[in-house]
Parts: structure tokens; C-alpha cells; sequence
């Protein structure tokens, strides 16, 4: 055989034999995390303007309305704001 044709197969073998080294990068997520569109921040900031904070779970439903989760006055609070803006605590 060709002794280069060795030295390759050997040089191979051996950095086949090193295990990869790969840095470990450890984000803390609560769960998936995504960016908000820029209505679903015009929404929060109208929620936060009527004097709540901590919006949470923010989703929209098929019929334009909003509803979220919110802290007013130290209680959890629904709330809604409907497709004319208006908002609304249940």
C-alpha cells in the first residue's frame, strides 16, 4: 500500500477516535419563546394604560377579540378588549 495512502487512513482513524468538543450553551426559558407582532403590543400597552400589570397570556380569538390574563389590585383578572379596542375586566 502507499505509505501516504497509510498515514490518511491512520490520521482518520485516530481523529475519529477524539471526542467533539462542543461548548454547552443553557438558556432559561419557561417555555417556547416567541416575538410579538406589533398588535399583540399595541393590545398590552392598551391593557397596561387602564392601570393593570403583569399581562399574561395573551391570545386572540377568532372573532377579533383579545383576552388576557392580568394583576389588578393584587387579584388575578381576566380581561378582554374587544375589536372596537375597548377594554373590559371580568
Amino acid at each position: 500500500m502507499n505509505a501516504k495512502l497509510i498515514r490518511a487512513a491512520l490520521g482518520l482513524t485516530m481523529l475519529a477516535s477524539v471526542p467533539a468538543v462542543v461548548p454547552a450553551v443553557v438558556h432559561a426559558q419557561t417555555g417556547p419563546q416567541k416575538n410579538p407582532s406589533a398588535e399583540e403590543i399595541v393590545i398590552k400597552e392598551k391593557i397596561r394604560a387602564s392601570g393593570v400589570k403583569d399581562v399574561r397570556d395573551l391570545t386572540r380569538e377568532k372573532d377579533g377579540t383579545w383576552r388576557a390574563k392580568v394583576r389588578k389590585d393584587n387579584a388575578e383578572v381576566a380581561v378582554v378588549v374587544d375589536a372596537d379596542g375597548n377594554v373590559k375586566f371580568q
